[in-house]
Formats: structure tokens, C-alpha cells, sequence
């Protein structure tokens, strides 16, 4: 999880929005199409947790890493908060597709550092 979690552009905005996105998966367990319908209203900044809306509309709270919500933070500094948290490279919300691809460009860097 290191590797995959090091495996990132960390110069550029698109290996911010990588890391965040790969860091929120890790430490919320949420699904990617959990993840691509955050929105930024759904995040507590003063209780450090999510609201994460799943399969049925059932909702649960998680707590968040210190380190996840300031990539978050930078992330989603001065937009509206009924935007969605992570958008794809056309600033629109990115999919669950879109993550998929994401993990698997990743995964795909990593395990050079890591067979």
C-alpha cells in the first residue's frame, strides 16, 4: 500500500488529485462510486469526518487522517460545496471508471518500485 500510495506525480496537480483520491479510498474503505459522488458538503472539517452515501442511499461516517483531509483541503480550497470533491482532468466529477483507471496507472508504477 506504500508503493501504490507513493506512486504518484508529486510536482503536478493531477498527482495531487492521485494521491488524495488514493489516500480517501485507503482511509475511508469507501467504493469508487462512493468516492466519484462525494461531495464537499459531505466532509465535517471541525469533526474530521465524511458522510459517505452508499448502495441505497445508506449512510455511514468515517473519521479521516489528518494528512487525507489537508490533500482534500487543497483540493477543493474556494469551490462551491455542492461541487463533487474529485474531478477528472476536464474539471468535471470523475467516475467510478475514472478511479478504476486511475488505480490501475498507479498500480502500474508502483509495482516497478515494488514487483
Amino acid at each position: 500500500m506504500d508503493a501504490l500510495l507513493a506512486a504518484y506525480n508529486e510536482h503536478t496537480f493531477q498527482g495531487m488529485r492521485e494521491h488524495a483520491i488514493l489516500l480517501f479510498l485507503y482511509n475511508s474503505g469507501a467504493r469508487a462510486s462512493e468516492a466519484a459522488q462525494l461531495k464537499i458538503a459531505n466532509i465535517n472539517w471541525h469533526a474530521k469526518n465524511v458522510l459517505i452515501v452508499g448502495k441505497g442511499n445508506k449512510e455511514r461516517r468515517c473519521p479521516l487522517w489528518k494528512s487525507t483531509l489537508g490533500l482534500i483541503h487543497q483540493l477543493v480550497d474556494k469551490r462551491d460545496m455542492s461541487e463533487a470533491v474529485f474531478l477528472n482532468r476536464c474539471h468535471q466529477p470523475i467516475t467510478r471508471s475514472g478511479i478504476y483507471a486511475l488505480v490501475k496507472r498507479c498500480t502500474e508504477r508502483a509495482s516497478k518500485e515494488v514487483p
